[in-house]
């Protein structure tokens, strides 16, 4: 849920209600691309600086997840069909921007024969920066995936026998 837009008083604990933090914050916990706030969250004064001056009035707006609308495409030759957003193959995204990560979401997809759903980011980040996400409500931790490398991206996959996705439409898709 996002913190209130200008006119709504906000607090240093309504920033740690969204963000998270230690039991005693102060501004200075809350930089982008920190412990709490990832790189890139902007709010309705822009993005939340990453050093230098900040105040509350940078957190107006702000969220702790992401929404993405994936636009369903599909790819592959029967009886392997992948069902998602895969960069420059099929389907699309709202925003390829990660919000926790700062990098490019190059993969989001769902295959039938091997029930696997593959979510992979360009660049190698390691197993953090986020914890969990939905699609159409089924939720997915970050902890429960098998994390590896490949050719120059970060990749993140789970066992599911049933597709997240769909095999058409648009499927919603919620980082935190």
């Amino acid at each position: 849920m996002a913190l209130p837009g200008p006119g709504v008083p906000l607090s240093l604990n309504d920033i740690k209600g969204e963000f998270g933090g230690p039991s005693s914050p102060s501004l200075a916990d809350y930089y982008a691309g920190g412990s709490y706030v990832a790189s890139g969250i902007s709010g309705t004064y822009g993005a939340v600086p990453t050093s230098g001056a900040i105040s509350i009035r940078n957190f107006y707006g702000t969220s702790a997840s992401q929404s993405i609308t994936i636009t369903v495409g599909s790819f592959g030759v029967s009886p392997y069909q992948s069902y998602g957003f895969g960069s420059g193959s099929f389907g699309s995204l709202s925003t390829t921007t990660f919000n926790p990560n700062g990098g490019t979401i190059v993969a989001m997809y769902w295959t039938n024969t091997i029930d696997t759903l593959t979510f992979a980011l360009t660049g190698f980040y390691g197993n953090s920066g986020w914890t969990n996400f939905s699609v159409n409500g089924n939720n997915f931790a970050r902890t429960s995936a098998t994390y590896s490398t490949v050719g120059g991206s970060s990749q993140w996959q789970w066992s599911t026998a049933s597709n997240p996705i769909g095999t058409s439409g648009t499927a919603s898709w919620v980082i935190t």
